[in-house]
């Protein structure tokens, strides 16, 4: 689940184009979850960021689950597929609350 998280969070990374900060010394390269989180703090300079995988099972069960949630040595995330917008701030409080 955490390979095919972070090959998402890479092609997402992908789309911002190269790292024009100067707040940081290094450039961000994002090949994962952590480092697209650190972009999206930079881009948009928060400390606060969630990071939610939306599904279409179109003809399959849906399913919304939180992973690593409270874990503090992971990367926080969700997975979600329903369409049900109590369902997906449920998940998001999930990763913010923990």
């Amino acid at each position: 689940m955490d390979d095919w998280s972070n090959a998402i969070a890479k092609k997402a990374g992908n789309s911002f184009g190269p790292d024009q900060s100067a707040v940081v010394k290094t450039k961000n390269i994002v090949n994962n979850k952590e480092r697209l989180i650190a972009r999206l703090r930079d881009i948009h300079s928060t400390d606060n960021v969630v990071v939610m995988y939306f599904l279409n099972n179109y003809h399959q069960d849906e399913m919304s689950l939180p992973i690593h949630s409270g874990i503090s040595d992971k990367t926080e995330y969700s997975i979600v597929s329903f369409k049900n917008p109590a369902v997906i701030a449920h998940e998001f409080l999930h990763i913010l609350v923990h």
